[in-house]
């Protein structure tokens, strides 16, 4: 399914990024704000621009301790 990226306040939607297709497991912003990182229940990770929802690479192959260790060097910066 598409993801979609929302205003809190508003609820209007910011950015679709419509070439997501499948469920999202774990979803994580750069520190600048300037990429989203989306891991899929397939396990491939996926890189979107914020602002335009363009996908910049897709990582499919079986990386689950390095998108691990991503999101956890994402949450702790």
């Amino acid at each position: 399914a598409p993801l979609t990226l929302h205003e809190v306040e508003s609820g209007r939607v910011l950015t679709l990024y419509k070439q997501h297709t499948q469920a999202v497991q774990r979803l994580a912003f750069s520190e600048d704000n300037q990429v989203v990182a989306s891991r899929d229940q397939s396990g491939a990770l996926h890189l979107w621009n914020p602002r335009t929802g363009e996908r910049i690479r897709t990582i499919s192959e079986k990386v689950e301790a390095l998108i691990e260790l991503l999101f956890q060097f994402i949450r702790d910066s």
